[in-house]
């Protein structure tokens, strides 16, 4: 866990039903404070780096799977902090 979960506006779970493993990511005006995560250590380790730096993501891509936390990360959105 990173981050404080209260005040946020949308939660948004990436999650693998098979293995178990998931995280919370809280967001408050689709800006990223806090995440919650069981047996995702890359993940947040990922995003811990970027909770620094107070980055923005798109909320749809966190729950796809199929996309990689890394790419959705390196968007401009993410960068720059807005959305």
């Amino acid at each position: 866990m990173v981050g404080l979960s209260q005040c946020y506006n949308r939660c948004v779970l990436r999650c693998n039903l098979s293995s178990r493993s998931f995280c919370a990511f809280y967001l408050q005006d689709n800006r990223v404070f806090a995440v919650d995560a069981v047996d995702r250590p890359g993940n947040f380790m990922q995003v811990r780096r970027g909770l620094d730096q107070s980055f923005s993501i798109r909320a749809e891509g966190l729950e796809d799977e199929s996309i990689f936390l890394k790419e959705l990360l390196a968007e401009p959105a993410a960068i720059t902090g807005k959305s």
